[in-house]
């Protein structure tokens, strides 16, 4: 077997172990008792605020973006909720979503941000 076959099949069988890795479960805790619904309230308050800091931030003085295409920073996220007494805690285990405060994104809810 030539070198770039074993090359080729090792690629593969580590591209499959990453695959089988166990997903990650976006979940936060309050440090203010905050219920599930009170949460999704205040990330959606934390999403616009994102949202709008991403518009002033890459718009340059023609009013366009310089690059065509914004892309929202996560930091101004993570900061919105954190100010409102939540603390990402992610994790691979489904079960810990059940802890006591455990406060879970929906899937397919995931904020796109850099």
């Amino acid at each position: 077997m030539s070198a770039a076959r074993v090359m080729c099949l090792l690629s593969l069988v580590a591209l499959g172990a990453c695959s089988m890795q166990a997903p990650s479960y976006y979940r936060y805790q309050s440090s203010n008792g905050a219920t599930e619904q009170q949460f999704m309230r205040d990330r959606y308050v934390c999403e616009q605020e994102m949202e709008r800091s991403m518009i002033s931030a890459n718009v340059d003085q023609s009013g366009d973006a310089p690059d065509g295409q914004p892309v929202p920073q996560c930091s101004v996220f993570y900061v919105c909720l954190s100010a409102r007494g939540y603390t990402r805690m992610d994790t691979k285990n489904l079960s810990d979503l059940n802890q006591p405060g455990s406060l879970a994104v929906p899937q397919g809810a995931a904020i796109r941000c850099q």
